[in-house]
């Protein structure tokens, strides 16, 4: 009863002014006491410290942040149990009112208006778009909840061809947490990326170079990298392969051998290097001739614990299986393809632990059998999106992610639950196309 007051005395004495003109641009500064000045959670996203929560129709589990610099952020859990994650933009537009910059539907609102409340007290009401109905919106401490309700357990790592570039997203709330890119960096339109998280390096193929480039696991800016691997003993031949679409040029870490599988398409050919190779050297075996079957291999899983190593071929539509140390001209140990496989496996990944295999095939998101062969249909499938040009797996922590090229003006990251349910899913912009997950 004395919140209802309380709200009409302010309603009364704002008038207009809760939802009229004022100052564009976020956040106030100097010791402004407006009310959305009153609202903000911090300077910019990176000091944030805290965060507001409301509850709305078909939303649940919902964090909002507003900062001074004129962004702000949201996550949360759509009618479809599916964590969502936005950066967007607001403009003042009154003391007690703002508006968000193109609102996604996702987001819920778009305007706040007749603000009451503050951080100081802990929460604030006001009107969303309109409605008579004043929402509340409670404080929490902490980042914006994630997929598992919290930032900081994990990192996603992408290359994105559209600015020769590889950024790193955190794991929980897919916001992106840095890049590297630039000259120093040697990265040469890069298709490819693997990570090891115990050894604190990141290893990305490079088409346009046709070089191996192994950087710092915290790289960040215009940095060079620890080493290289290229020139005419290596036997690269990281070419396109594919036609039109743009490059994909996959690569695996196996830390266990402590080796480096790359897929060439010029010639099609599998190259396993030392880990901690560098320079022009030649690789410790070559996968390559007719009895391989190899046409234009584009990704590659390694699976240290049953010796094998699985290759997707961007022609054919098929995954071709080799013996961890096979050399030379040498037939594959079995052939997923044909029947109900679906298409290109532009990425493929391993759950070993599960004992199966994930697959990126155009729009589809497909998972067999690790020692599925022929035309086995896969265990289950999807199309949340795409179409996708990477897939990774940590299966310790649960998280299965996906990333897609630019479709339309949309690219796309996403968590997946081993149902292939969506845990969290962003639009990042760019064009990303491997992935790895890390530390």
């Amino acid at each position: 009863m004395h919140r209802i007051a309380f709200v009409f005395l302010t309603v009364v004495l704002l008038g207009c002014g809760g939802g009229g003109s004022g100052s564009t641009g976020g956040g106030g500064g100097g010791g402004s006491s407006d009310p959305v000045d009153l609202i903000l959670n911090g300077a910019t996203k990176a000091s944030a410290t805290h965060h507001w929560d409301s509850t709305l129709s078909g939303l649940l589990d919902n964090g909002y942040a507003f900062f001074a610099d004129g962004t702000g952020a949201f996550s949360g859990r759509n009618s479809s149990q599916d964590f969502v994650a936005i950066d967007f933009t607001w403009v003042k537009n009154g003391p007690a009112s703002l508006t968000i910059i193109n609102a996604p539907v996702y987001l819920g609102f778009s305007n706040l208006s007749f603000i009451l409340g503050s951080v100081g007290s802990g929460e604030f009401l006001a009107q969303l778009d309109g409605n008579p109905a004043f929402r509340t919106f409670v404080l929490h401490a902490g980042g914006l909840p994630g997929a598992t309700g919290g930032a900081g357990q994990g990192t996603v790592f992408v290359v994105d061809q559209s600015d020769t570039s590889v950024r790193v997203f955190d794991r929980q709330t897919l916001t992106q947490i840095r890049a590297f890119s630039g000259g120093n960096t040697e990265l040469s339109v890069p298709a490819g990326i693997a990570v090891d998280g115990a050894a604190g390096e990141i290893y990305v193929s490079n088409v346009g170079s046709n070089a191996i480039v192994v950087h710092a696991i915290g790289a960040s800016g215009n940095v060079a990298p620890l080493r290289r691997i290229s020139g005419p003993a290596t036997g690269l031949g990281l070419a396109n392969c594919v036609g039109g679409l743009p490059p994909i040029s996959g690569i695996a870490v196996d830390a266990a051998n402590a080796e480096l599988i790359v897929v060439n398409g010029a010639p099609p050919s599998i190259t396993v290097f030392s880990q901690s190779a560098s320079g022009d050297v030649a690789p410790l075996r070559t996968i390559e001739g007719a009895a391989t079957g190899l046409v234009c291999p584009v990704s590659v899983a390694v699976d240290p614990t049953n010796g094998e190593i699985f290759v997707g071929d961007g022609h054919i539509g098929e995954v071709r299986v080799f013996s961890r140390t096979a050399t030379g001209n040498v037939a594959p140990v079995r052939v997923l393809g044909g029947g109900g496989f679906g298409g290109d496996a532009d990425g493929i990944a391993l759950d070993i632990p599960a004992g199966e295999l994930w697959t990126a095939q155009g729009h589809q998101l497909n998972v067999f059998a690790r020692t599925a062969a022929g035309g086995t249909p896969p265990l289950r499938g999807s199309t949340p999106f795409g179409p996708w040009t990477g897939v990774a797996i940590d299966s310790s922590a649960g998280d299965w992610v996906a990333c897609s090229r630019a479709a339309g003006s949309t690219a796309r990251l996403e968590i997946f639950f081993p149902s292939l349910a969506t845990k969290l899913f962003k639009d990042v912009g760019g064009q990303p196309m491997g992935v790895a997950l890390g530390p």
